[in-house]
């Protein structure tokens, strides 16, 4: 996985060392945002297997400066999916929010209480 930064200061871009899947994190105003997340090959869990290696990472440092992390999944579906595997991310409203998506967000915890 390596870092890239794309015409974006407040981005930084994940990717999958042959380049199947990137994933987005960006500064926000309380946190960070996880965004453009895209595979070559939907379905292939390639997306999966970027989220496993970054997003654990990612949630540590996050809580440890009491950042709060938020995504827009595409589907309801694809946003239960990153509930499973993403413990405390919840949806922040029970309907499709505009322009597009399920807006989601994960609270920071206590470091020692954050388990998968």
């Amino acid at each position: 996985m390596m870092p890239a930064m794309i015409a974006r200061p407040a981005a930084r871009y994940y990717m999958t060392p042959g380049r199947y899947a990137v994933l987005a994190v960006i500064r926000a105003r309380r946190g960070w945002q996880l965004a453009d997340h895209l595979t070559a090959e939907p379905g292939e869990g390639k997306g999966e297997a970027l989220r496993n290696a970054l997003i654990p990472k990612l949630l540590l440092y996050a809580d440890a400066h009491g950042a709060v992390v938020s995504a827009t999944a595409a589907t309801h579906e694809l946003g239960e999916r990153y509930r499973a595997e993403v413990a405390g991310l919840q949806f922040v409203s029970d309907k499709e929010s505009w322009p597009r998506g399920w807006k989601m967000r994960c609270e920071p915890v206590e470091v020692q209480n954050r388990t998968g």
